[in-house]
């Protein structure tokens, strides 16, 4: 469901924000009136892609310093920065949902800060971004792996499901923007105090486009089909629910509670994103695009991979006689699923080889019920581990049994033996899968083959 920036970015509200900037820019005088003009008429929300790079996964720099300088029609003036923190106006906290969690101690937003410290408490930025950056391949794999390898939207839209989400590295930027393994803490890190940091919009307008850029691929499956047992939130009572059941608390004009079918186009809102210009293109050419824009934002040597492949497939063509074809590759994951009633959340489930991190599964403070399933990427950390032969599933398998480990981090920095979480499964995967011919295309991926591992020999 677009149930976070498309549903609260709607396009009304959008266009007071727009008139804002307009009366504003307006107001400039002189040279400089006609280029503050252009940008009110340019004005877009920003979004975060935290994927793309080690260099973009850092907070960023709009978001850390506490005030800027800005040229206003009378002059420059020194402001305090609304990207930093928000400041609760209602602190100290009298309500009992806002003091009887850690985070009571501060009058506004935090990012890594230590636990006993109070609202003077200095944001440990150096801790977040190590977190965040540590992370980040492993964040570009999961994403990728989500377009590549999810195409119905069950699996694509929530850990609820099997395979890859993009849910499941929303959460770890969430988890990491607290601290590295939790010795920090952030409100981020809580669901119930997320969105009051400034930084979760950032987040959220990522995850909306990267859900907008899987609709223009998969573009006969945009809404899920199925009907799911839901909780009560937001003043919609637990039960059945479908793409059809209303998004409380989110009204249309006339009063009406969208649905998930009202929200399958960002179009809806008159909004989209860099590379989904999708009022220009038939959908079979757009999702090309786009799988070409995911592939080079997110793919892991894909030029050099296409390269290879189309030289192979040359020698095929050549020498028809040795009988040669373009290999199959094997894919390596760690599938893991969990009910979150034997954990203490929020908390993280990592994965090593070899002490080396090859990924986790970051569950945030809710729900606080229910089977969480998520997959971990592993290819990349056995080629930084020079492991061979990589397309060997047996070997591969078989050392993985034997080096694999899971850790259970808590948000205290503690560790749960994986072994006492009784409801913890763990398998390996191996998947085949030839290169793609061309930009425009993904890897083609063959059945997976699961290896269940006993949990115990993995702590």
């Amino acid at each position: 469901m677009r149930f976070s920036s498309a549903a609260l970015l709607g396009l009304a509200p959008w266009q007071v924000v727009q008139s804002h900037a307009e009366t504003l820019a307006s107001q400039y005088t002189g040279e400089s009136a006609a280029a503050y003009q252009a940008a009110a008429q340019t004005l877009r929300w920003p979004y975060w892609d935290w994927a793309v790079s080690v260099e973009s996964a850092a907070l960023p720099p709009a978001t850390t310093a506490p005030t800027f300088e800005i040229n206003t029609p009378t002059g420059p003036v020194t402001m305090r920065n609304p990207l930093y923190s928000y400041k609760f106006q209602n602190y100290p906290f009298q309500d009992p949902d806002f003091t009887s969690s850690i985070l009571s101690n501060f009058n506004e937003t935090k990012r890594s800060v230590d636990f006993s410290e109070d609202s003077d408490a200095p944001n440990d930025f150096a801790a977040a971004n190590q977190a965040l950056q540590s992370n980040q391949p492993q964040l570009k794999d999961q994403v990728y792996s989500v377009f590549t390898q999810s195409p119905l939207f069950e699996s694509m839209s929530s850990t609820a499901s099997r395979g890859p989400s993009f849910e499941s590295p929303h959460n770890s930027v969430h988890t990491d923007i607290g601290g590295f393994n939790f010795s920090r803490v952030a409100h981020m890190q809580y669901v119930p105090w997320s969105s009051f940091d400034p930084l979760f919009w950032l987040h959220h307008t990522n995850v909306d486009r990267h859900f907008a850029m899987w609709q223009a691929i998969y573009y006969n499956n945009t809404m899920f089909n199925s009907t799911q047992n839901g909780r009560a939130l937001f003043g919609t009572a637990s039960g059945p629910i479908d793409a059809s059941s209303p998004l409380k608390p989110f009204t249309k004009a006339d009063g009406t509670f969208y649905s998930s079918r009202d929200v399958t186009s960002t179009r809806t809102f008159g909004y989209t994103y860099p590379g989904v210009n999708d009022w220009a293109l038939s959908p079979e050419d757009l999702s090309k695009q786009v799988i070409a824009q995911v592939n080079t934002l997110y793919g892991r040597q894909l030029k050099t991979t296409v390269a290879a492949a189309a030289k192979k497939r040359s020698i095929v063509r050549n020498r028809l006689r040795d009988f040669l074809k373009v290999p199959e590759l094997k894919e390596y994951s760690a599938a893991v699923s969990v009910d979150r009633a034997n954990l203490h959340l929020p908390c993280t489930i990592e994965f090593y080889i070899a002490d080396q991190k090859a990924g986790e599964f970051a569950l945030l403070a809710m729900p606080t019920t229910g089977v969480g399933y998520s997959s971990v990427p592993l290819r990349r950390t056995l080629e930084e581990l020079n492991f061979t032969p990589l397309d060997d599933p047996v070997t591969v398998v078989n050392m993985l049994k034997k080096t694999l480990r899971v850790v259970v981090k808590e948000a205290d920095g503690s560790e749960t033996p994986a072994a006492s979480i009784p409801s913890l499964v763990v398998e390996i995967e191996d998947r085949s899968y030839t290169p793609p011919a061309a930009q425009d295309q993904f890897p083609k991926y063959g059945s997976i083959t699961a290896h269940p591992v006993n949990v115990g020999d993995l702590s």
